[in-house]
């Protein structure tokens, strides 16, 4: 009998960054929203990005992104570390992660290489073959980390 492949339930509606992006929106209002509310009121806290909030509070967050009642009202939301953890928890939930997992292995043997020319030469390789929803996304957050 061959083995069943383990399928995670959905979390949000998009399990993919292509499903919660558009053309006219090329990275998710999750991760857009939550961002600028990091960088307006949070930049300065401390471990903004290793400390959550409260759980619930998170949850909440984040049903209200994906229930169809438009963006919510990021100002009703106090705690930072609310927004922080909402946007790992969706990039963590993600059914495909950011780099598709079809990359892991040429990434891993480049992190492990001591040739640095060789290492950005494949890091630049796979950037470049990342679906656009992907690349547009990664490609905010490390503006967003660079800040």
């Amino acid at each position: 009998v061959p083995k069943r492949k383990k399928t995670r339930a959905p979390v949000t509606p998009g399990h993919t960054l292509e499903e919660v992006t558009s053309a006219d929106e090329p990275v998710p209002h999750l991760v857009r929203s939550c961002v600028e509310v990091v960088e307006s009121r949070g930049i300065y806290a401390e471990m903004i990005y290793r400390m959550a909030g409260p759980q619930a509070k998170v949850e909440e967050l984040r049903s209200r992104f994906f229930q169809g009642r438009g963006k919510p009202n990021m100002a009703s939301v106090t705690d930072v570390h609310v927004v922080s953890a909402c946007l790992t928890l969706f990039l963590r939930e993600l059914e495909d992660p950011i780099f598709p997992l079809e990359h892991y292995p040429r990434l891993m043997a480049a992190a492990d290489t001591k040739d640095e020319v060789a290492r950005h030469k494949v890091v630049k390789e796979v950037v470049g073959q990342l679906p656009p929803a992907n690349f547009h996304t990664l490609n905010y957050l490390i503006e967003h980390l660079v800040r």
